[in-house]
């Protein structure tokens, strides 16, 4: 099977013939970094079995998660995240979020909007540093979440993981988990499905980490 992507990829996924490449972030840490962009610290860390997660703040912050660079060598893909996220929200708003961002050729970072679309869009009533623009937000358990990338064969791509959250009410930690991403072949029709053994991990991994209670919001 031809790779989608070359770069980091799981050795055991090409050795089973498998139909996507896979980074599996409960055995390693993917050669992913962690940067702080502002706001006060509130970094992603890596815990082996676990995976990437970042907690929630009741400051002003902004976080994020790059992923290594990847060549494509297709013309159709998409970024498969296995996560879960437990980020603050006034639905249909959110006041803390994360996104998902893509760098083409070392450019700008741009936002990647996932299938089905983000969950709400952040407000600027309490200095989000990303305030106004969508973000994934709410209680979501484990789940799956598809992001498409127009590509050209050749071209590099670096994935960010943001967190972002303004200055009140803190949410139980984590609040972003992620434990996998694909790198998938949108134009074929074979796809994978996470095993249950995934999910119950990335539920294990959720409880582990969570802790805090949540404080009252005040204006």
């Amino acid at each position: 099977v031809r790779s989608l992507l070359v770069g980091a990829m799981s050795a055991a996924g090409q050795a089973a013939g498998a139909q996507v490449s896979t980074i599996n972030l409960l055995t390693g840490n993917g050669g992913f970094n962690a940067s702080h962009l502002a706001g006060s610290p509130n970094p992603w860390a890596y815990t082996l079995g676990t995976g990437w997660a970042v907690g929630g703040i009741q400051n002003i912050s902004h976080e994020r998660l790059l992923s290594p660079v990847f060549t494509a060598t297709q013309s159709a893909f998409g970024l498969v995240l296995q996560h879960a996220f437990n980020f603050e929200s006034n639905f249909p708003g959110c006041y803390d979020g994360g996104q998902v961002r893509v760098s083409v050729n070392g450019g700008a970072f741009c936002l990647l909007t996932p299938t089905g679309g983000y969950t709400g869009t952040l407000s600027t009533t309490f200095s989000n540093p990303v305030g106004g623009t969508v973000a994934l937000c709410g209680a979501s358990g484990a789940i799956s979440t598809t992001f498409s990338v127009a590509s050209t064969v050749n071209d590099t791509y670096q994935f960010a993981f943001d967190g972002a959250w303004d200055n009140s009410v803190s949410f139980p930690s984590p609040n972003w988990l992620l434990t996998s991403i694909e790198l998938r072949d949108l134009s074929s029709s074979n796809t994978t499905v996470p095993e249950p053994s995934t999910y119950a991990l990335m539920a294990a991994g959720l409880a582990a980490l969570t802790a805090a209670s949540r404080r009252k919001r005040t204006a």
